[in-house]
């Protein structure tokens, strides 16, 4: 793209940021007297001129709907336009940086920043969901922040103009390591798959990771249709306790929709009430948010900005109402203990006989232990209770808790489905050995050749005579078909699919060769279809190695002053000869009564006298310059074929 002085109206001031999708630059609006951004959008020049027309209309469609948002924390859309073919937004400018460039130089974020940018961020997406609009593509790089962590989140409907089934088949929208499992196994989206990938970011910020981390795209895809986040060793250290950091995050992070938060204002307001801040702390978040307009009447507002009188008084509430539940049980248990002795008494201690130790735990709850025997087939299978890892089966497992408390078990290893089974602790309490279903499926290739290489997900490739083709079928997968003389063939599977149709590889042509036959080196330069795609000194008996096909050459060898223009077919498997002509010599020029400059061909030979001049045979003009500018042009072109001699007098 050349460099543009002007898009629409508006005046380029300098390049803010480029990428694959397009360029963006600050620009001045001359009517309006501001500072705006302008974001200008690439288009494939590949695509017909239907998709191209298709793409334009849902681009104006898109930042519409964008441009209908009014909110202090999204970046507001003023126009939109072409320019050069390309379609632009003028956007509000908005000085700072992006979240991951913050997170770039500064690592993980104070707990009191992280509750700043998530209330804000919230309020901004809640505001778009009441007006149905979905973000697509919340994550750090589409949220800017000043120095007093005012926050802008950016690009609302751009995500879906990016990943536009026009130019990508088989992706979801959004970018993979913040989207949520409905984006990745279905392409069904809701807000509730922003709010998925608010929880990302807010993980990220906290702790400076990212809950689902893998070494392949397909690995962390994988992880977030179908694990845990990874666990945080010490929560504590980020300002929250394990208890509040699971209950936030494992609701988060759900993998069904309805089963999240269905608001952000939701997950801000848990975030709030789980982690441990100061007064001053709170103090500065509230005063933010109000200088930032955003809609503080909710139930952040309230967890934030409790008194300290309210906060004294609830202190001293809950001394006071865990010594009256210990006096209530006091009083049941003693009252049950003394109805105990009265019925033993009155019933001469048949009404005990009838009550066993089931009937008894039902009244009173009691620890017990569970002394578990965790064992599957094949063995080897990661064995997580609630959804902290435990070890490797066979495994023993011993898990105190109430009597009839629910927990969850989760195997896990490579090559078998995820199973997840619940049990209530108790004493009797015995798993049944779990047998792991296969999540490999084979995938029988026919191909052209009969035999090729098959890679998958970048391993050792294997031969297609070797047999089916192994697959999980969980995750998405890129193959790629290769054979000798062939050309390769990119594949990308989507979770569970096989290709059933024959894959043919086109073969690679054959190249041809061209050989200089002559008495000098010469330089080719070597067009086709006007374009020029190899320039090469060759000397004699050299080949040149070429794709089949017609060239033109311009050959030339200023040296013996040669120049010609070809035209040559190459055959591919054979060598086609280059004939250039054979040398003559010039034994001398000289100038009666002088000396003059000689050009040849318009090429300089050097002053007279000139002796024993090799030069191509053929025609060739001869014009001599002397002193003040005399020139002589003979009166016709000297064709050397043998030795020559040239005398002339300057007039």
């Amino acid at each position: 793209m050349k460099k543009l002085d002007t898009v629409g109206r508006y005046k380029i001031e300098s390049v803010l940021g480029e990428g694959a999708m397009g360029i963006v630059y600050r620009a001045h609006d001359p009517i309006i007297k501001r500072t705006v951004a302008i974001k200008l959008i690439k288009v494939d020049a590949s695509i017909s001129e239907s998709e191209k027309s298709e793409f334009y209309e849902r681009f104006y469609r898109e930042a519409q709907v964008s441009g209908t948002l009014n909110h202090p924390n999204i970046v507001g859309v003023y126009d939109i336009g072409e320019e050069q073919g390309m379609p632009y937004i003028a956007m509000e400018y908005v000085e700072g940086w992006t979240l991951s460039e913050v997170m770039a130089e500064h690592g993980p974020m104070a707990i009191e920043n992280v509750v700043k940018v998530v209330s804000q961020v919230s309020s901004a997406l809640d505001y778009a969901h009441r007006k149905e609009i979905v973000h697509r593509d919340i994550k750090p790089g589409n949220i800017m922040v000043d120095e007093e962590f005012r926050c802008k989140i950016m690009d609302f409907g751009i995500a879906k103009l990016q990943n536009s089934s026009l130019t990508q088949t088989g992706t979801f929208l959004g970018t993979p390591s913040y989207a949520s499992p409905e984006q990745i196994m279905e392409g069904n989206i809701n807000h509730c798959s922003d709010l998925f990938s608010l929880a990302t970011v807010t993980y990220e910020l906290i702790c400076g990771q990212l809950p689902f981390r893998g070494k392949t795209l397909s690995s962390i895809l994988y992880k977030i249709a179908h694990e845990a986040p990874e666990a945080v060793e010490n929560p504590a250290q980020f300002g929250l306790d394990g208890p509040s950091w699971n209950r936030l995050f494992n609701r988060a992070f759900a993998k069904k929709p309805d089963e999240r938060f269905q608001t952000a204002k939701d997950f801000s307001s848990e975030l709030t009430r789980s982690v441990s801040l100061t007064s001053s702390q709170k103090s500065r978040i509230r005063q933010l948010l109000v200088d930032n307009s955003t809609d503080t009447d909710t139930a952040i507002d309230k967890q934030l900005f409790r008194n300290e009188y309210e906060l004294a008084r609830a202190r001293e509430d809950i001394p006071r109402k865990k010594r009256s539940k210990m006096l209530v049980f006091l009083f049941v248990f003693l009252l049950l203990i003394g109805g105990a002795f009265a019925a033993y008494f009155f019933t001469n201690g048949e009404i005990l006989n009838k009550l066993n130790a089931t009937g008894i735990r039902k009244l009173i709850a009691f620890k017990v232990t569970a002394n578990l025997s965790v064992e599957s087939t094949p063995e080897g299978a990661e064995v997580y209770l609630d959804n902290q890892p435990k070890g490797l089966t066979p495994l023993k497992l011993a898990v105190t808790g109430e009597d009839g408390e629910q927990h969850s078990l989760q195997l896990k290893k490579d090559g078998f489905e995820i199973l997840t089974d619940t049990f209530y602790v108790s004493s009797s309490t015995i798993l049944k050995p779990y047998t792991l279903k296969s999540n490999l499926q084979k995938m029988q290739l026919l191909t052209e050749p009969a035999v090729c290489d098959v890679s998958v997900d970048g391993k050792p490739p294997v031969k297609t005579s070797e047999g089916p083709v192994r697959l999980e079928k969980t995750s998405p997968h890129k193959l790629v078909i290769s054979a000798h003389g062939y050309q390769s063939k990119n594949i990308d599977l989507a979770a569970g699919e096989v290709i059933t149709e024959k894959i043919v590889l086109t073969p690679i042509p054959k190249p041809g060769f061209l050989k200089l036959k002559g008495e000098f080196p010469v330089s080719i330069t070597v067009l086709r279809k006007g374009k020029p795609i190899l320039r090469k000194t060759v000397r004699p008996g050299e080949r040149l190695k070429l794709d089949a096909g017609s060239y033109t050459l311009n050959v030339s060898a200023k040296q013996v002053f040669y120049q010609d223009s070809m035209r040559e077919n190459v055959l591919a498997g054979q060598t086609t000869v280059l004939q250039v002509p054979p040398l003559g010599l010039i034994k001398k020029i000289t100038i009666k009564g002088g000396w003059a400059n000689c050009l040849i061909d318009g090429i300089d030979a050097g002053p007279t006298p000139i002796r024993d001049l090799k030069i191509v045979t053929g025609k060739h003009h001869f014009k001599l310059v002397g002193p003040g500018g005399k020139t002589k042009a003979l009166g016709r072109d000297v064709t050397v074929m043998v030795p020559l001699k040239i005398e002339e007098r300057l007039r």
